[in-house]
C-alpha cells in the first residue's frame, strides 16, 4: 500500500460515521461509496486538505471551546466564571457586526448597479484577459485599496474577484487569494486602528507614553513601516507568479448570465415611489448636507459608521433608484451571514480572554524572557496569535498595548515600531484567520480550503520577510 493512502481507514470511518443511519447497509453503501472516492483521488493529500478544511464557522466554534478550556487551565476562574464572561460579552459586538454586514451588502449593490457593472465588465475585458494579469492586477488594486481604507479594500477585492470568477474559468482559490492578500497590509494604511489611535491615546496609553502621542509621520509614514509594505508587496507578487507557473487553470470565456445577476430574485416589487428618481434625488441631497455639515463644518473624521453612510450614498446613486438598489440589495444579503452568524462567538471569546487575563498571559508567555534583539519579532508574533482569538485591530490593542510598551519602554525601544510590530502582527495572522475572509467567500461562494490552500503559504513567506525586518531594525 502506499504510504499516501495509510490513513483511508480514517476517512473511511469519518465519512461513514456522519452518514450513518441505523440501518447497516446504508452503512456498507456509505462506507463502499467513501472507500471508491479515495480511490479515485490522484492527490489524496489534495483532497484530504480540500475536504476536511473546517468552515469559516466551525473555526470559530473550536476557537470558543479552546479559549474556554485554556482559560480554565491557566488562570483562576472556574468554569461557570469563565462560561458567565463569555455570555455576558456574547452580544457586545452587535454594533460592529451590523456595520460590518451593512458595508459587504451595501458594497454588493454597488457592485451589481448597472454603471458599476458596465465599467468593471469593461475592465475586466480589457485587463484581466489572461489569469495572470487578472491574478497581479487585482491583488496590487486590493493592496493600494486596503491601505486607503480596509473596509473599502475588502468589498473592492470582493466585487473584482467575483466578476473575474463570474466570467472567466480561472483557478478560483488563486484568484479570491490575490484578492484577500491584499489585506495583508491594512493596518499599514491610513485607517490602521492602532497608528490612528497612538495620536490621540486612551489615558492609560497617554500615561505610558509619557503624556503625548505618536504621529503619523513615525508610524504609517515611517521608513520601517514603508519598507514592510514595499518587502511585502514584491514577496508577494513574486509568490504569485510561482503559483501562476503551477497553476494549471485556462481561461475559457463562460456562457451565460453572471452569476451574481442570475442571484437577483424577479419576483421583488416596488411601488411607484421607489420606481420614480425624484424621491432618490431627494434622499442623496439629505445625505449630501449631512456630509456637509460632519465632515466640512464639524470637522469630524472619517467613522466607519460614515464609511457605511457614504456606501449607501455612492449605492444609491449608482443604482438610479431606490427600486434598483433595493433589489441589488435584496440579492446581496445572503453575503453578509457569515458574519452576523459569527461574529456574536468572536466576542464572547474576547469577553474571555479579557476577562481571565489570558490575553496577558499569551502576550507575557512570549515576551517574560525576550531580550532587546528580539523583542520586536516577538511582539510581531505575539500579536500575530492573539489575533486569532480576537480578529479587531482595536482589541487587540486594547489587550497588549498596556503590557508590551511598558516593556519596550524599559528595554529603550521606540514605542512607534513596538506598536507597529503589534499591528502588523494583527495583520499577518489574518491570512490564515477566516473571519475578514468571509465577504469574499461569501461574494464568491468559493470555499474556504480553496482560499487557503494559498493564503496559508502567503502567511509563512510574509511571516519569514516581516521577520526579517524586525531583526535588521533592532
Amino acid at each position: 500500500m502506499k504510504k499516501g493512502h495509510r490513513d483511508w481507514p480514517c476517512f473511511l470511518i469519518l465519512q461513514s460515521v456522519f452518514l450513518l443511519k441505523p440501518n447497516f447497509a446504508k452503512f456498507k453503501i456509505v462506507a463502499k461509496e467513501s472507500f471508491l472516492k479515495n480511490i479515485k483521488s490522484s492527490n489524496h493529500l489534495k483532497y484530504s486538505k480540500r475536504k476536511f478544511w473546517p468552515s469559516a464557522f466551525s473555526f470559530a466554534l473550536i476557537l470558543t471551546f479552546v479559549t474556554i478550556l485554556s482559560a480554565l487551565a491557566f488562570t483562576s476562574l472556574d468554569l461557570m466564571d469563565i462560561i458567565a464572561s463569555w455570555g455576558d460579552k456574547f452580544w457586545s459586538l452587535n454594533k460592529f457586526a451590523m456595520e460590518m454586514s451593512l458595508i459587504l451588502i451595501i458594497g454588493s449593490s454597488i457592485a451589481l448597479s448597472p454603471f458599476f457593472n458596465h465599467l468593471i465588465e469593461k475592465m475586466i475585458k480589457k485587463h484581466f484577459d489572461r489569469e495572470a494579469k487578472a491574478v497581479l492586477g487585482i491583488f496590487t488594486l486590493s493592496t493600494i485599496c486596503c491601505l486607503l481604507n480596509w473596509g473599502f479594500g475588502l468589498i473592492i477585492a470582493s466585487v473584482l474577484v467575483m466578476k473575474v470568477l463570474s466570467r472567466f474559468q480561472y483557478n478560483n482559490g488563486l484568484i479570491i487569494a490575490s484578492g484577500y492578500g491584499g489585506f495583508l497590509f491594512w493596518h499599514g494604511g491610513l485607517s490602521g486602528s492602532i497608528p490612528l489611535k497612538l495620536t490621540s491615546p486612551s489615558n492609560e496609553i497617554q500615561s505610558i507614553l509619557g503624556n503625548t502621542h505618536i504621529n503619523l509621520s513615525d508610524t504609517i509614514f515611517s521608513n520601517l513601516n514603508l519598507v514592510l509594505i514595499l518587502v511585502n508587496y514584491v514577496v508577494i507578487f513574486i509568490l504569485l507568479l510561482y503559483f501562476l507557473k503551477k497553476s494549471e487553470a485556462t481561461a475559457n470565456l463562460l456562457q451565460g448570465t453572471l452569476k451574481d445577476e442570475s442571484a437577483i430574485d424577479k419576483k421583488l416589487t416596488s411601488d411607484f415611489i421607489e420606481s420614480h428618481k425624484l424621491m432618490a434625488i431627494c434622499l442623496l441631497v439629505l445625505f449630501c448636507l449631512y456630509f456637509y455639515q460632519t465632515f466640512f463644518i464639524q470637522k469630524k473624521a472619517l467613522s466607519l459608521s460614515n464609511l457605511t453612510l457614504i456606501f449607501l450614498f455612492f449605492s444609491i446613486l449608482l443604482n438610479g433608484n431606490l427600486a434598483e438598489f433595493k433589489k441589488n440589495f435584496h440579492s446581496s444579503v445572503t453575503n453578509c451571514s457569515g458574519i452576523i452568524l459569527q461574529f456574536p462567538f468572536y466576542a464572547g471569546i474576547m469577553g474571555v480572554i479579557t476577562k481571565s487575563g489570558l490575553g496577558v498571559l499569551m502576550s507575557e508567555s512570549f515576551l517574560i524572557t525576550t531580550e532587546h534583539n528580539f523583542f520586536l519579532i516577538l511582539t510581531y508574533l505575539s500579536a500575530g496569535v492573539l489575533n486569532f482569538f480576537v480578529p479587531s485591530g482595536g482589541g487587540q490593542w486594547v489587550i497588549q498595548a498596556p503590557i508590551i510598551l511598558p516593556m519596550a519602554k524599559e528595554l529603550g525601544i521606540s514605542l512607534a515600531q513596538t506598536s507597529m510590530a503589534i499591528a502588523w502582527g494583527d495583520a499577518w495572522s489574518n491570512m490564515i484567520q477566516p473571519f475578514w475572509a468571509l465577504p469574499i467567500l461569501g461574494m464568491t461562494g468559493v470555499s474556504l480550503g480553496e482560499l487557503m490552500k494559498y493564503t496559508s503559504i502567503i502567511f509563512l513567506v510574509s511571516g519569514i520577510s516581516t521577520f526579517c525586518i524586525f531583526a535588521i531594525v533592532i
